[in-house]
C-alpha cells in the first residue's frame, strides 16, 4: 500500500523541522555551506518533497 499524499507531506514536513534543527547546532553548516550531516539532511528534504510532490500529481492526475 502506497504513503498517501498526506503521509509524504508530514513526512517532508519532520524531515525539514530536522534539518533546519541541524542547521541551527551545527557551526560548521552556520560558517560554510557544507558538513556530512547537513548534505545528508538536505537530500533526505528533498527526496521526501519530490515524493509528496509526485504523489499530489499523481492524485489529481497533473501531467507536468
Amino acid at each position: 500500500m502506497s504513503a498517501t499524499t498526506a503521509e509524504l507531506n508530514a513526512t517532508a514536513t519532520r524531515v525539514y523541522a530536522t534539518y533546519t534543527g541541524h542547521l541551527n547546532c551545527c557551526p560548521p553548516c552556520q560558517r560554510t555551506d557544507y558538513c556530512p550531516a547537513g548534505a545528508r539532511l538536505r537530500r533526505a528534504w528533498r527526496d521526501a518533497q519530490g515524493a509528496a510532490t509526485r504523489a499530489l500529481r499523481e492524485r489529481t492526475g497533473d501531467t507536468r
